[in-house]
Protein backbone atom coordinates (compact mmCIF):
# COMPACT_ATOMS: atom_id res chain seq x y z
CA UNK A 1 0.00 0.00 0.00
CA UNK A 2 1.61 3.10 -1.28
CA UNK A 3 0.33 6.85 0.43
CA UNK A 4 2.79 10.13 0.19
CA UNK A 5 2.27 13.63 1.19
CA UNK A 6 1.03 16.14 -0.47
CA UNK A 7 4.05 18.71 -1.59
CA UNK A 8 3.69 22.10 -0.50
CA UNK A 9 3.22 23.17 -4.03
CA UNK A 10 0.83 21.08 -6.16
CA UNK A 11 -1.39 20.58 -8.80
CA UNK A 12 -5.22 21.93 -8.20
CA UNK A 13 -8.01 21.84 -10.57
CA UNK A 14 -9.90 24.97 -10.54
CA UNK A 15 -12.78 26.08 -12.16
CA UNK A 16 -12.91 29.28 -14.10
CA UNK A 17 -15.98 30.34 -16.55
CA UNK A 18 -17.79 26.84 -16.63
CA UNK A 19 -14.00 24.70 -17.58
CA UNK A 20 -11.95 23.28 -15.12
CA UNK A 21 -8.15 23.82 -16.02
CA UNK A 22 -4.53 23.46 -13.89
CA UNK A 23 -3.03 25.82 -11.78
CA UNK A 24 -0.09 26.05 -9.75
CA UNK A 25 -1.48 26.54 -5.72
CA UNK A 26 -0.20 26.80 -2.60
CA UNK A 27 -1.03 24.52 -0.35
CA UNK A 28 -0.40 24.52 3.70
CA UNK A 29 0.77 21.22 5.07
CA UNK A 30 0.23 20.21 8.42
CA UNK A 31 2.95 18.87 10.62
CA UNK A 32 2.58 15.07 11.84
CA UNK A 33 1.86 15.18 16.20
CA UNK A 34 0.76 18.96 16.33
CA UNK A 35 -2.85 18.54 18.25
CA UNK A 36 -6.16 20.37 17.23
CA UNK A 37 -7.74 21.52 20.15
CA UNK A 38 -8.91 18.21 22.22
CA UNK A 39 -8.13 16.42 19.45
CA UNK A 40 -5.39 13.70 21.00
CA UNK A 41 -3.11 13.41 17.68
CA UNK A 42 -1.80 10.01 19.66
CA UNK A 43 -5.01 7.87 19.52
CA UNK A 44 -6.63 6.34 16.87
CA UNK A 45 -9.07 7.75 15.07
CA UNK A 46 -13.11 6.90 14.95
CA UNK A 47 -14.79 9.55 14.69
CA UNK A 48 -17.19 7.55 12.40
CA UNK A 49 -20.08 4.53 13.09
CA UNK A 50 -19.31 1.48 11.44
CA UNK A 51 -22.76 0.49 9.41
CA UNK A 52 -23.54 -2.52 7.36
CA UNK A 53 -21.85 -1.67 4.16
CA UNK A 54 -21.70 -3.55 0.54
CA UNK A 55 -18.90 -6.31 1.12
CA UNK A 56 -18.25 -6.25 -2.62
CA UNK A 57 -15.73 -3.35 -2.86
CA UNK A 58 -13.58 -5.07 -4.96
CA UNK A 59 -15.78 -5.35 -8.23
CA UNK A 60 -14.61 -1.70 -8.67
CA UNK A 61 -11.14 -2.68 -8.84
CA UNK A 62 -9.08 -1.29 -11.67
CA UNK A 63 -6.75 -3.94 -13.94
CA UNK A 64 -3.76 -3.02 -13.82
CA UNK A 65 -2.11 -0.70 -15.89
CA UNK A 66 -5.47 0.11 -17.29
CA UNK A 67 -6.04 3.82 -17.54
CA UNK A 68 -9.87 4.55 -16.98
CA UNK A 69 -11.11 7.02 -19.52
CA UNK A 70 -11.26 10.34 -19.05
CA UNK A 71 -11.39 13.68 -20.20
CA UNK A 72 -7.99 14.86 -18.39
CA UNK A 73 -5.21 12.86 -17.27
CA UNK A 74 -5.20 14.39 -13.62
CA UNK A 75 -6.91 16.73 -11.81
CA UNK A 76 -6.68 18.40 -7.92
CA UNK A 77 -9.19 20.93 -6.69
CA UNK A 78 -7.60 23.52 -4.50
CA UNK A 79 -8.98 21.98 -1.25
CA UNK A 80 -7.45 22.98 2.08
CA UNK A 81 -8.33 20.03 4.55
CA UNK A 82 -8.95 21.73 8.33
CA UNK A 83 -7.83 19.32 11.15
CA UNK A 84 -10.55 18.50 13.46
CA UNK A 85 -10.82 20.00 16.94
CA UNK A 86 -12.10 17.31 18.89
CA UNK A 87 -11.09 13.55 18.85
CA UNK A 88 -14.39 12.09 17.18
CA UNK A 89 -15.21 15.39 14.38
CA UNK A 90 -13.37 14.03 12.09
CA UNK A 91 -16.54 14.03 9.92
CA UNK A 92 -17.61 17.52 10.97
CA UNK A 93 -13.77 19.00 9.94
CA UNK A 94 -14.17 17.58 7.05
CA UNK A 95 -17.76 18.95 6.58
CA UNK A 96 -16.93 22.10 7.39
CA UNK A 97 -13.29 21.88 4.96
CA UNK A 98 -15.67 21.00 1.92
CA UNK A 99 -18.00 23.72 2.19
CA UNK A 100 -15.24 26.57 3.24
CA UNK A 101 -14.59 25.09 -0.63
CA UNK A 102 -17.47 26.30 -1.80
CA UNK A 103 -16.79 30.15 -0.24
CA UNK A 104 -19.32 29.16 2.49
CA UNK A 105 -17.88 30.19 6.34
CA UNK A 106 -19.53 27.26 8.19
CA UNK A 107 -17.38 26.31 11.19
CA UNK A 108 -16.76 22.21 12.78
CA UNK A 109 -19.47 23.54 15.49
CA UNK A 110 -21.55 24.80 12.82
CA UNK A 111 -21.88 21.56 10.93
CA UNK A 112 -21.97 19.23 13.97
CA UNK A 113 -25.05 20.94 15.11
CA UNK A 114 -26.56 20.75 11.39
CA UNK A 115 -25.36 17.28 11.65
CA UNK A 116 -26.68 15.90 15.00
CA UNK A 117 -29.99 18.79 15.05
CA UNK A 118 -28.50 20.79 18.17
CA UNK A 119 -27.80 24.06 19.08
CA UNK A 120 -24.28 25.49 17.59
CA UNK A 121 -22.09 25.95 20.28
CA UNK A 122 -23.64 22.38 22.55
CA UNK A 123 -23.21 19.80 19.74
CA UNK A 124 -21.61 16.54 21.39
CA UNK A 125 -18.28 15.61 20.55
CA UNK A 126 -19.34 12.06 19.13
CA UNK A 127 -19.03 9.93 15.99
CA UNK A 128 -21.52 10.60 13.52
CA UNK A 129 -23.23 8.01 10.62
CA UNK A 130 -22.74 8.83 7.07
CA UNK A 131 -26.49 10.16 6.83
CA UNK A 132 -25.92 12.89 9.60
CA UNK A 133 -22.82 13.97 6.65
CA UNK A 134 -25.52 14.13 3.99
CA UNK A 135 -27.78 16.19 6.75
CA UNK A 136 -25.45 17.83 7.78
CA UNK A 137 -24.71 19.40 3.96
CA UNK A 138 -28.79 19.55 3.33
CA UNK A 139 -29.26 21.86 6.37
CA UNK A 140 -26.33 24.40 5.56
CA UNK A 141 -27.51 24.89 1.96
CA UNK A 142 -25.43 21.95 0.31
CA UNK A 143 -26.49 19.27 -1.76
CA UNK A 144 -24.86 15.49 -1.12
CA UNK A 145 -26.03 11.92 -1.50
CA UNK A 146 -25.17 9.68 0.69
CA UNK A 147 -24.42 5.40 -0.15
CA UNK A 148 -22.94 2.71 2.12
CA UNK A 149 -20.27 2.05 -0.77
CA UNK A 150 -17.29 2.75 -2.66
CA UNK A 151 -17.58 4.55 -5.62
CA UNK A 152 -16.10 3.33 -9.12
CA UNK A 153 -12.78 5.16 -10.18
CA UNK A 154 -14.92 6.76 -13.48
CA UNK A 155 -17.23 8.18 -11.03
CA UNK A 156 -14.65 9.78 -8.81
CA UNK A 157 -12.92 11.50 -11.84
CA UNK A 158 -17.20 12.83 -12.86
CA UNK A 159 -17.23 14.33 -9.43
CA UNK A 160 -13.47 16.21 -8.98
CA UNK A 161 -13.91 16.99 -13.16
CA UNK A 162 -16.96 18.63 -11.71
CA UNK A 163 -15.03 20.60 -8.63
CA UNK A 164 -16.90 18.56 -6.48
CA UNK A 165 -15.05 17.12 -3.70
CA UNK A 166 -15.85 13.71 -1.90
CA UNK A 167 -16.57 12.84 1.79
CA UNK A 168 -15.28 9.05 2.24
CA UNK A 169 -15.43 6.79 5.01
CA UNK A 170 -12.96 4.02 5.68
CA UNK A 171 -13.57 1.56 8.55
CA UNK A 172 -10.59 0.43 10.28
CA UNK A 173 -9.55 -3.29 10.52
CA UNK A 174 -9.39 -2.66 14.30
CA UNK A 175 -12.29 -1.47 14.76
CA UNK A 176 -13.93 2.30 14.26
CA UNK A 177 -14.42 4.30 11.33
CA UNK A 178 -12.65 8.07 10.23
CA UNK A 179 -13.52 10.41 7.54
CA UNK A 180 -11.38 11.63 4.82
CA UNK A 181 -12.12 13.83 1.70
CA UNK A 182 -10.84 13.15 -2.06
CA UNK A 183 -10.02 16.32 -3.66
CA UNK A 184 -8.09 14.79 -6.61
CA UNK A 185 -6.81 11.97 -8.96
CA UNK A 186 -4.32 10.70 -11.56
CA UNK A 187 -5.65 8.28 -13.69
CA UNK A 188 -2.50 7.36 -15.48
CA UNK A 189 -1.06 6.35 -12.01
CA UNK A 190 -4.32 5.05 -10.78
CA UNK A 191 -4.59 7.43 -7.54
CA UNK A 192 -6.65 9.00 -5.78
CA UNK A 193 -5.72 12.14 -3.35
CA UNK A 194 -7.28 12.59 -0.16
CA UNK A 195 -7.36 15.13 2.75
CA UNK A 196 -7.26 13.60 6.42
CA UNK A 197 -8.28 15.80 9.27
CA UNK A 198 -6.28 13.77 12.11
CA UNK A 199 -4.13 15.51 13.57
CA UNK A 200 -1.00 13.39 13.38
CA UNK A 201 -2.04 12.31 10.15
CA UNK A 202 -0.22 13.73 6.60
CA UNK A 203 -2.99 16.87 6.07
CA UNK A 204 -2.46 15.12 1.91
CA UNK A 205 -1.91 11.79 1.21
CA UNK A 206 -2.01 9.93 -2.52
CA UNK A 207 -3.00 6.31 -2.00
CA UNK A 208 -3.78 4.04 -5.35
CA UNK A 209 -7.34 3.52 -6.23
CA UNK A 210 -7.14 -0.29 -5.32
CA UNK A 211 -4.99 0.11 -2.11
CA UNK A 212 -7.77 2.55 -0.95
CA UNK A 213 -10.72 0.22 -1.87
CA UNK A 214 -9.37 -2.08 0.65
CA UNK A 215 -6.47 -3.34 2.55
CA UNK A 216 -4.71 -4.58 5.48
CA UNK A 217 -5.74 -1.47 7.35
CA UNK A 218 -8.85 -0.29 6.23
CA UNK A 219 -12.21 -1.08 4.21
CA UNK A 220 -13.57 1.65 2.37
CA UNK A 221 -16.96 1.58 3.51
CA UNK A 222 -19.07 4.57 2.69
CA UNK A 223 -19.42 7.68 0.42
CA UNK A 224 -21.36 11.32 0.27
CA UNK A 225 -20.78 12.40 -3.37
CA UNK A 226 -22.36 14.95 -5.64
CA UNK A 227 -22.55 17.88 -3.11
CA UNK A 228 -22.75 20.99 -4.59
CA UNK A 229 -23.95 24.50 -3.23
CA UNK A 230 -27.33 25.24 -3.63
Amino acid sequence: MESKSRPPFARAAAVCAGALFTVLTAVPVAHAGTAAGTADPGAAPSGMIVTPHSNDVQRFRLAPGAAAASARPFAQLNYTQQEQTQNEWCWAADGSSVEQFFGAGTTQSEFCAAGKGTSAGNCPNEPAYMSEVAQGLHQTGFSGTAVQDAISFSEVQNEINAGEPIITQVDWSSGGGHARVFYGYDSGAQTVDFGDPWPSYQRYQTMGYNDYLQNSEFVWSNTVYGIDKQ
